[in-house]
């Protein structure tokens, strides 16, 4: 397995859950203000709001973020001759504590590995130019951040028929998180930025098990 760039990651998971909980308050008051909004998947879409414009403050000399037409971002990395390409998907862990991520047909995701198959047919000495990752996280209810953040190299899936199971080369790379930070309480009649419309991605909305 080629190396991964873990500072870069560290970096990036930092940025992202320290604004997360910077937010959490902000996304609290916006699911408080209808009952119609106290549905996970409406808290989830507010968090994932957050994600792409907390990138943006990271050094980007190292990589750089493409946003994508359904309002997600792709984290692209160059490094020994190799570009990994990084979506955010959320997860959960089994009872066994497998790591579960899901895709759908229309994802890249589901498709990555068989690309990846062919190109070790024809050159099984060399790696892929391009492999595509997931960075596979979780969200945590009691800090407003992330509760867990796993890399994972996708090799294909694990059953015929969507929703898809992807499947992963070992090992699976557990990214350090950022430590709770204070909540801060703006006032209620404080702009509260929701971010782009349709910020989740083609996988739609993935459940995520405790």
């Amino acid at each position: 397995m080629s190396h991964l760039p873990q500072p870069l990651l560290t970096d990036l998971s930092r940025e992202v859950d320290e604004a997360l909980q910077s937010k959490a308050h902000a996304v609290s008051t916006a699911v408080s203000a209808s009952t119609d909004y106290d549905q996970g998947w409406v808290e989830n879409t507010l968090r994932r709001a957050h994600v792409y414009p907390s990138l943006r403050s990271v050094d980007q000399h190292v990589f750089r973020v493409d946003e994508l037409t359904n309002g997600g971002c792709e984290i692209v990395a160059h490094h020994d001759s190799v570009e990994r390409r990084f979506r955010w998907r959320t997860a959960r862990l089994d009872r066994d504590g497998f790591l579960v991520v899901k895709s759908n047909s229309d994802s890249i995701l589901t498709h990555a590995g068989r690309a990846q198959t062919l190109w070790d047919s024809l050159n099984d000495n060399a790696p892929p130019a391009v492999q595509q990752w997931v960075l596979a996280y979780a969200f945590d209810l009691n800090s407003g951040g992330l509760r867990f953040l796993y890399a994972g190299w996708v090799s294909g899936t694990k059953n015929e028929k969507p929703p898809y199971t992807l499947t992963f080369v070992d090992p699976i790379v557990e990214i350090p998180l950022a430590v709770p930070v204070p909540p801060t309480f703006p006032s209620d009649d404080e702009d509260l930025d929701l971010g782009d419309e349709g910020e989740h991605e083609e996988e739609g909305y993935n459940e995520v098990a405790g």
